[in-house]
């Protein structure tokens, strides 16, 4: 306890200042939308977005998650576009109800990939504990017991209920449960010797699954890394150049936790994602000699990188008058959108001048374009 009070004193008096506090605020509007309620293309969403002060031309941004190029993004528009509720997602409390019990069932008995094999260990456990309740006829230490499974299943309903993925936060708190029944075990298990081969088994073959899912998951992310690399490489060759990535082109990537330098991280700058909006994008565009945002689009020497799944037909300047909304295999946002957006806003336009195909296998192409 006194542990997280001083880590929570200590992030709070970190991010005290009106700079930070400012981008909090922001922060916790952007995720109530884009966690929560989402950006929708239907004709009623798109309305009420146009209501909250989005015109046509910058929808595609904030659809698209790439919110460095609006600068009139706001906090206050961000909540109100919160607020929207899809028509066709939307369901009754009696059906949100039924289908929060059934996600905690199909969740519980480990058939969630995600959740096994920890449900399963955490079952093992709690059967071990109602046996030494029984066996020992603690009935008090029964409450406390079902009052921890009752606090979880509320838990996990609650994130649900929410819309919010518990897969983030469960392994954590399904560790911290398992600690606290192994607690409340340790007396009987002195004493047991069979109850300890029990766990260990059940343990050990839970420990099996979880490496094998683990490296299962490291190898399905360095094959995505493997492509992402490419372009990440490319900038990492140019320094003294700023690019700035599309949200999706690289959104699975992942770089080595303990790498340090070999990153093309101090030249790379999203334009959406958590950093947007805070003090550490500010002073990547200080370092790169740039005032504000705005001075990126109008003057600046500023790439942009885009990302395709198809063998796309480009011309060197996309067509402003081109359809804005024609996918045609780009993860996020297109040249052409960016390219209607750049010349409505500021006058600029955008020519490519690079074409990357990320492996040999030609399964995506990055897309570097210059902002005239």
């Amino acid at each position: 306890m006194v542990a997280w009070i001083s880590l929570y004193a200590l992030h709070s008096a970190a991010y005290a200042g009106r700079e930070w506090q400012d981008f909090l605020n922001l922060n916790e509007a952007r995720t109530a939308l884009y966690d929560y309620t989402l950006v929708w293309e239907s004709d009623e969403a798109v309305e009420y977005y146009r209501e909250c002060g989005v015109t046509e031309e910058a929808y595609p941004l904030y659809r698209y998650y790439d919110l460095l190029p609006e600068t009139s993004v706001t906090t206050e528009r961000l909540q109100k576009m919160a607020d929207f509720q899809e028509p066709s997602r939307t369901v009754s409390e009696v059906q949100k109800l039924k289908n929060v019990i059934y996600d905690i069932r199909t969740n519980t008995l480990g058939t969630k990939k995600a959740d096994f094999p920890y449900a399963y260990l955490l079952i093992v456990f709690y059967v071990a504990v109602i046996i030494r309740i029984i066996t020992e006829r603690r009935y008090l230490l029964g409450g406390a017991v079902c009052g921890s499974g009752l606090l979880h299943i509320l838990l996990y309903g609650w994130l649900l209920w929410r819309g919010r993925t518990p897969e983030r936060v469960m392994v954590s708190l399904y560790m911290i449960e398992l600690f606290l029944l192994l607690a409340v075990l340790w007396p009987l298990l002195e004493r047991s010797r069979w109850m300890v081969r029990i766990l260990c088994a059940v343990s050990l073959i839970a420990a099996f699954f979880v490496g094998g899912n683990s490296v299962k998951g490291y190898r399905q992310q360095s094959s995505v890394n493997q492509c992402d690399d490419v372009i990440y490489s490319y900038m990492a060759n140019r320094p003294q150049q700023l690019y700035l990535v599309e949200t999706y082109a690289t959104v699975d990537h992942t770089a080595p936790v303990f790498q340090v330098g070999g990153e093309a991280d101090g030249n790379v700058l999203l334009m959406g994602g958590w950093l947007y909006g805070s003090p550490l994008e500010k002073r990547k565009l200080e370092r790169f000699g740039y005032e504000d945002v705005p001075s990126l689009f109008t003057g600046g020497d500023v790439c942009c990188v885009f990302r395709n799944t198809v063998q796309p037909v480009l011309t060197e300047s996309p067509d402003p008058a081109e359809d804005c909304r024609d996918r045609n295999g780009w993860n996020g946002l297109t040249p052409s959108e960016m390219a209607c957006w750049l010349e409505k806003r500021f006058g600029s336009e955008i020519r490519r001048i690079d074409t990357v195909a990320c492996n040999e296998a030609q399964s995506a192409w990055f897309h570097i374009y210059h902002i005239e």
